[in-house]
């Protein structure tokens, strides 16, 4: 199975598409500079690279971008986007609501758009990858990872002292 997983910023996505159950890492890739007048997309299949300079004004353009290169008949390592077993997502807040992965469904983009206010930066665009990659595979499941739950594992003297 192969497991797509992003990690969408304000002006950059970037990710990794992994085979499984080895964990091996067989594309890697950024987008950055989402918005601006001049984008940059790279992604590396083992020697093989692909880079893209070209404006590219939203996420959505920046994931098409994304689905272009992991499908190059020359250097993608996909033959169609079909491939793509799972979807895993980071999320920078989820609150208290979340203490692990969850499965994406309305409720969760509630909450998600909920703690917006804690993490202003990333929250909107980590909400934005997810909903705009459910359009382009909406028949797998898409897993939100969100960083507060690894925090909410860790050693209270930790939590406290932060060291």
């Amino acid at each position: 199975m192969k497991i797509l997983v992003f990690n969408c910023g304000s002006s950059s996505v970037k990710y990794r598409l992994f085979e499984m159950p080895k964990g091996r890492v067989i594309a890697k890739g950024v987008v950055e500079r989402i918005g601006e007048d001049s984008s940059k997309a790279v992604q590396e299949t083992g020697k093989k690279i692909i880079e893209i300079q070209e404006r590219i004004a939203d996420h959505r353009l920046a994931l098409n971008s994304i689905e272009r290169m992991l499908t190059d008949p020359d250097k993608g390592p996909l033959k169609s986007m079909s491939e793509i077993g799972a979807c895993g997502h980071r999320v920078v807040h989820g609150g208290e609501a979340f203490t692990g992965s969850v499965i994406v469904n309305e409720e969760l983009e509630k909450v998600i758009e909920e703690y917006t206010d804690l993490a202003p930066l990333h929250n909107p665009a980590n909400l934005n990858g997810i909903i705009e990659m459910q359009d382009v595979l909406p028949k797998i499941p898409h897993i939100a990872v969100f960083d507060t739950a690894f925090h909410s594992k860790l050693p209270e003297y930790s939590s406290i002292f932060g060291f």
